[in-house]
C-alpha cells in the first residue's frame, strides 16, 4: 500500500492536545474560535469535535505565540458567578 492509497484519520481533541503539549480544554478553545479547524461528529445527545492533525498544523504554522483569550472573554460559568455576588441579598 503506498501513501496515496492511505486516508488520515480523525483524532479527538486529546490525541491533539498531547502532539501540541497543551491541554484539551485549550485545543477545544482553539476550535471554538476557529484558530484550527474541527469537524462536528456524533448525534443528537453530544458532539464531539473531530480534528485531521495535518490541518492543525498547517493552521498553526508560522504562530510564533501562543494564542490567549482576550480579558473580557469569560466562561459562563465565571459569568454566572460574577451575576449572583453583584445581586442584591434578600432578607
Amino acid at each position: 500500500m503506498d501513501q496515496g492509497d492511505q486516508q488520515e484519520r480523525f483524532v479527538d481533541a486529546d490525541a491533539i492536545a498531547r502532539s501540541l503539549g497543551e491541554t484539551r480544554r485549550y485545543v477545544l478553545y482553539l476550535a471554538r474560535t476557529g484558530v484550527i479547524r474541527s469537524y462536528a461528529m456524533g448525534g443528537r445527545e453530544r458532539i464531539k469535535r473531530k480534528f485531521l492533525l495535518s490541518e492543525v498544523r498547517s493552521d498553526l504554522v508560522g504562530r510564533k505565540r501562543k494564542i490567549r483569550r482576550k480579558r473580557n472573554e469569560t466562561s459562563t460559568k465565571a459569568q454566572a458567578s460574577k451575576a449572583r455576588k453583584n445581586q442584591p441579598a434578600l432578607r
